[in-house]
């Protein structure tokens, strides 16, 4: 289950994301701070279900649910403070309704109703060895270890692993890369790019907010960034908005 996060405030966010992490099922695929650029995120990737805020600056979580469910885009639960919206919210189809502040078995009765289930933390996942990736080099296959990878990309209906200095088939979609590579540090930037943050050295500037990355291969390579995924990538990097 692909989830994107909608919340003006980081702390909402930063807590949500903390509960939603002890579930195996759930996939936390980006974070949003308004509805804006929500809908920016959901016309670039692929979302199951956004959990959204009501009250944000610019437009409402409401307004952009009404959006979507006319689009036939993902399910919605909303995450308010404020119960007076809820008739509202039903009308426009939403899947749930959490007031804040709520606990991890109001929002597991919703993920279980969304058809996800609970298991072992994210910290428990994490202490388990990090799965290879089968990549392969000729007709040799190469097992390789996440760290290796400095990116994941695809090139006319192929997927690539670049290391360090070599470039590795791969015989996994990208997405498919991106929910293996996700838990280590791996993020996609791009509709073609999943990068290695812990190998980004350099982010470049260009005009209208958008970014390009350098990476630490051995080429040195700019890894193109699209304009809707920049503010993610940003956060994800702890740099300042512009």
């Amino acid at each position: 289950m692909r989830v994107l996060i909608v919340d003006d405030e980081y702390p909402a966010r930063k807590e949500l994301r903390a509960q939603l992490s002890q579930f195996p099922d759930v996939e936390i695929v980006g974070e949003a701070a308004t509805a804006d650029e929500a809908r920016k995120l959901i016309a670039a990737l692929s979302y199951d279900v956004v959990f959204l805020d009501i009250e944000m600056p610019g437009r409402s979580g409401l307004e952009l649910a009404r959006e979507l469910a006319q689009a036939g885009g993902p399910r919605v639960v909303f995450t308010t403070a404020y119960p007076q919206y809820a008739v509202e919210a039903f009308d426009v189809g939403a899947a749930g309704y959490l007031l804040k502040p709520f606990d991890e078995d109001r929002l597991a009765k919703v993920l279980e109703r969304l058809g996800a289930r609970a298991g072992p933390t994210a910290e428990a996942a994490a202490s388990a060895p990090p799965p290879r990736i089968p990549a392969h080099r000729n007709d040799v296959t190469v097992l390789v270890a996440p760290e290796e990878v400095v990116f994941a990309y695809a090139e006319a209906e192929q997927v690539y692993l670049k290391l360090h200095r070599e470039r590795l088939g791969c015989r996994f979609t990208l997405r498919e890369l991106e929910t293996r590579l996700r838990p280590h540090g791996f993020l996609r930037v791009h509709r073609r790019f999943v990068v290695n943050l812990a190998k980004v050295r350099e982010v470049v500037p260009y005009f209208k907010g958008n970014i390009t990355l350098v990476v630490d291969d051995a080429q040195r390579t700019e890894v193109p960034v699209s304009r809707a995924l920049a503010p993610v990538v940003r956060r994800s990097l702890g740099l300042r908005e512009d």
